[in-house]
C-alpha cells in the first residue's frame, strides 16, 4: 500500500498486526510495528494487547510481559518525566485489557502469586479488575490446589455487584473457560449440585438468596 502512495493510519495497523498474531506470525507483526513507527505512528494500547496477546497464548508470558513494559516505557518517553496537560497525548497506559491477557497467561503457567502481583501494578495504574480478572484468577488458584484463597475470592465476588445471578447461571450452564472452576466453587461452597436446568438454578440461586451467612444446601 505504501508503495502505492497509500498511507494507513494506526487503526489499519492495529488491524494487519492483529491478522498477522492470528496466524501465529508474531515475528511479522513486530516487523509491522518497527515500519509503522518508521512512519512516525506509535503504538497505542490496542497495538500492545493484540501482540501480548499473540505471546500469552503461545505460552511466552515474559515476552508478553516485555511487550508491556515497551508500552509504558513508550508513555514514560513521551512523558519526559513531566506533569502534561489534558490536551498533551500522554502515551498508552496499560488497561483491563492488558492486564487480563496477562493475569490468564500468567495462571496458565501456574504462576498465580505473579498473577496476583499484576493486580497490585493494575491497581496502581488506576486500572480497577473487572470479572474476567477474577475469573481467571480463580481458575490458577484453583488449577494450583489454592482453594482457600479461591474460595475467598469466589465469596467475593458473590457478594459484591460484579456479576448478578444471571451472569452466574449463565456462566455454569455455557461451555466457558471457567465453567469447571465455578461449579466446583459452588458444590464445596454450598454443596449445590448443578444437575439442574438454568431456571432452576436461577430459582435457587436468586430466590433463596444464597450467601456465606444464609446457605442452602442442595444434595
Amino acid at each position: 500500500m505504501m508503495d502505492n502512495n497509500i498511507s494507513l493510519d494506526i487503526d489499519s495497523y492495529d488491524i494487519l498486526i492483529d491478522a498477522h498474531c492470528k496466524y501465529g506470525k508474531n515475528s511479522k507483526a513486530i516487523d509491522t510495528i518497527d515500519t509503522m513507527k518508521k512512519q512516525g505512528i506509535e503504538p497505542d494500547v490496542v497495538t500492545y494487547n493484540i501482540l501480548a496477546d499473540a505471546h500469552c497464548r503461545e505460552g511466552m508470558v515474559f515476552e508478553a510481559l516485555d511487550t508491556v513494559d515497551t508500552m509504558i516505557k513508550q508513555k514514560d518517553r513521551r512523558n519526559n518525566g513531566k506533569t502534561l496537560s489534558r490536551n498533551i497525548p500522554k502515551g498508552p497506559i496499560p488497561d483491563t485489557v492488558t492486564y487480563n491477557t496477562l493475569t490468564q497467561g500468567m495462571c496458565q503457567l501456574g504462576r498465580v502469586s505473579s498473577a496476583r502481583e499484576l493486580l497490585r501494578k493494575m491497581l496502581a495504574f488506576g486500572q480497577v479488575p473487572n470479572v474476567v480478572t477474577c475469573l481467571n484468577l480463580l481458575n490458577g488458584l484453583c488449577k494450583s490446589d489454592r482453594l482457600e484463597e479461591a474460595l475467598e475470592l469466589f465469596r467475593a465476588m458473590w457478594n459484591s455487584s460484579y456479576a448478578d445471578f444471571a451472569f452466574w447461571v449463565k456462566l455454569i450452564f455455557c461451555q466457558s473457560p471457567w465453567r469447571r472452576t465455578i461449579t466446583m466453587l459452588m458444590h464445596r461452597e454450598w454443596k449445590v449440585h448443578v444437575r439442574f436446568t438454568p431456571r432452576e438454578t436461577a430459582d435457587i440461586l436468586g430466590n433463596k438468596g444464597l450467601s456465606q451467612q444464609k446457605k442452602l444446601w442442595i444434595i
